[in-house]
């Protein structure tokens, strides 16, 4: 398969390194560098958007839920509320930011196969991917084994169809949700306009809906910790953030720290709190 980086991915791995540091960098650079990751991730994306007219699920987005867990992990903690494993006394910042970044680069890789259960399948798909790059960060130490387990956790929960337990897992599910800029509907909304048969197709809604985001902004909030702050040119955006960003926090344990505000031209400003 051949494939090119984009400028894009080219941005964003900058703005990941800029997050990552010490043992989540060097992951970092294994994930972004590995052959197999890179082609699974693009199959997906031509499975998704070619195939079965969904949005974007290739390394665009993926590095883009990397970045968003980052984030997300950062603003917790810089208001004082700990993750999971440093919380349990597990692990350390780095245990769980390794579990955040490998979970990100293959939470949707199930998509090669199906889009149905694609959470279980890239299970499957993932686990000698993650054996191979946590060997590599961890050598010989037992919380590698940790860390798997939060990965696959975040994986398998991601669409919110499995209970979940950890706030690393939680980070992911919100992370995944934030994603819903126009930029993810661009390339198959291209494809669209050489499509004269005027036909409905299963997905369409959430490219339009999606379509219709301008920008999506995670800052510190005002009345809770972190402010999800989303910018529409018209109310078709409310299915994504009504049936995509809400339906998945509403499963994540991090919910009670998020606030989410939507700005929708001509309309009032609206703002969730799960």
């Amino acid at each position: 398969m051949i494939y090119r980086i984009t400028d894009k991915e080219q941005e964003l791995n900058k703005q990941l390194k800029k997050l990552a540091s010490g043992r989540v960098l060097e992951l970092l650079e294994l994930l972004t560098e590995d052959e197999e990751v890179r082609v699974i991730q693009e199959y997906s994306n031509h499975v998704s958007v070619d195939r079965l007219n969904f949005n974007d699920h290739g390394p665009v987005h993926m590095r883009i839920v990397a970045r968003n867990a980052l984030h997300l992990a950062t603003l917790l903690r810089s208001q004082g509320i700990k993750l999971s494993l440093t919380k349990e006394g597990i692990g350390d910042q780095d245990d769980e930011d390794c579990a955040l970044l490998i979970a990100a680069f293959l939470h949707d890789i199930g998509m090669s196969l199906t889009r149905q259960i694609h959470e279980q399948t890239a299970l499957v798909i993932a686990m000698p991917i993650i054996n191979r790059m946590l060997d590599t960060i961890y050598k010989d130490s037992a919380m590698k084994y940790v860390v798997r387990s939060v990965a696959l956790e975040a994986v398998l929960g991601h669409m919110g169809t499995v209970a979940i337990n950890s706030y690393e897992a939680g980070i992911i599910l919100v992370a995944d949700g934030c994603d819903i800029e126009r930029g993810r509907a661009e390339l198959v909304m291209e494809h669209k306009k050489s499509d004269v048969s005027g036909v409905a197709k299963i997905g369409m809604v959430h490219q339009y809906s999606a379509y219709a985001i301008e920008k999506v902004r995670i800052e510190k909030g005002s009345q809770r910790s972190i402010a999800i702050i989303i910018e529409m040119n018209n109310p078709t955006g409310y299915f994504q953030v009504e049936e995509t960003l809400l339906g998945k926090m509403n499963k994540s344990p991090i919910k009670k720290y998020i606030e989410v505000i939507v700005h929708s031209q001509g309309l009032a400003t609206v703002t969730y709190l799960l």
